[in-house]
């Protein structure tokens, strides 16, 4: 599963980086679009990679939801989940490798939710993934910064 995500990371690092790339870095970046699809999972079943539910924390307004994720692909992913944000919300995926070494965040933008079925969404990623190596906690805090637009917060002191 971490091979997965290595490849989805590198290769939406690629696409948000594709007017500065040399040749080899398109080269590369069509390559994976071969394997893993450009488009959303739920657009072409024939570039879908199936997951069985694995974990996947996302936030949402009031704060970070679980879900579990069973399609991938370059474009996007489904997420099932009880609680999916409003259809246009932006998000940021949070994915943890099995052993807790490596963190993905993927920003991502709701594009349709059901609350069929227990719930679920598909969301279409929205700009350059994150990747960072952790140590595993028992808080299990995010490690990557998170930002949603340029608005900077002014703490409140008490």
């Amino acid at each position: 599963m971490l091979h997965l995500f290595e490849l989805m990371h590198e290769y939406r690092a690629l696409v948000s980086a594709h007017a500065d790339l040399p040749h080899e870095g398109r080269a590369r970046m069509i390559g994976l679009a071969r394997v893993l699809g450009s488009h959303a999972p739920w657009q072409e079943a024939r570039l879908r990679k199936k997951l069985m539910d694995y974990p996947a924390r996302f936030t949402c307004s009031g704060g970070v939801e679980r879900g579990e994720i069973r399609c991938v692909s370059g474009g996007g992913m489904t997420i099932h989940t009880k609680r999916p944000p409003l259809a246009g919300s932006r998000t940021l995926v949070r994915l943890t490798d099995p052993g807790g070494a490596v963190e993905y965040v993927f920003p991502a933008r709701v594009v349709w939710r059901t609350m069929r079925f227990d719930g679920g969404m598909g969301v279409i990623f929205d700009g350059p993934p994150m990747r960072e190596d952790v140590h595993k906690d028992e808080f299990g805090l995010w490690r990557c910064s998170m930002s949603l637009g340029t608005r900077r917060l002014t703490p409140m002191v008490a």
